[in-house]
């Protein structure tokens, strides 16, 4: 049988599916306002919204789920157009943030804003010096055995660096 609701909770009910439009409303005007500043700062602004919207599968409700995720984020960053601007500009970080929920994501995009303003920024200042070396640490080539430097290089690279060392030491030995 159909359950009788009492008034209270379709009163109940469609206070909260009126809370969920507005809620829907304003994240639209929000979207909105963002593509607005965002074409008027860069005028191939929308298709490099164009080609972040690609990376949503449409047809999966947790693929665009992780987008409107992103997008409410976004829209929480001071810069939210520069970020939103970055990560079409290069659709694989893009891809890797959508990935991204929760803290994780909000660090990431915060990182994003923090750093969006820098590539266009033009000031009057003489660019800044190129040190020769950094820090004393030479252009030589990582060691696997290298407790300093090791854990800069991806495993294949390690393991490779690593079996060339063994039969080198290999070779010595002989």
């Amino acid at each position: 049988g159909e359950a009788t609701l009492t008034e209270a909770e379709v009163e109940a009910r469609a206070q909260a599916k009126a809370e969920q439009i507005a809620e829907q409303r304003r994240f639209v005007e929000s979207c909105n306002e963002l593509a607005k500043t965002g074409s008027k700062e860069f005028p191939d602004f929308n298709t490099k919204i164009a080609d972040l919207q690609r990376l949503v599968d449409k047809d999966d409700p947790s693929s665009i789920a992780r987008y409107n995720e992103m997008l409410q984020a976004v829209l929480a960053t001071e810069n939210g157009h520069e970020v939103l601007y970055r990560l079409g500009s290069d659709l694989n970080k893009a891809a890797q943030v959508l990935n991204l929920s929760g803290a994780r994501l909000g660090v990431e995009l915060a990182r994003l804003g923090a750093t969006a303003g820098e590539a266009g920024t033009v000031t009057s200042a003489p660019p800044p010096l190129k040190p020769i070396a950094s820090k004393g640490q030479t252009r030589a080539e990582i060691r696997p055995d290298d407790p300093e430097r090791a854990d800069e290089l991806d495993k294949h690279a390690w393991f490779a660096r690593r079996q060339k060392q063994v039969e080198q030491q290999q070779r010595t030995r002989r």
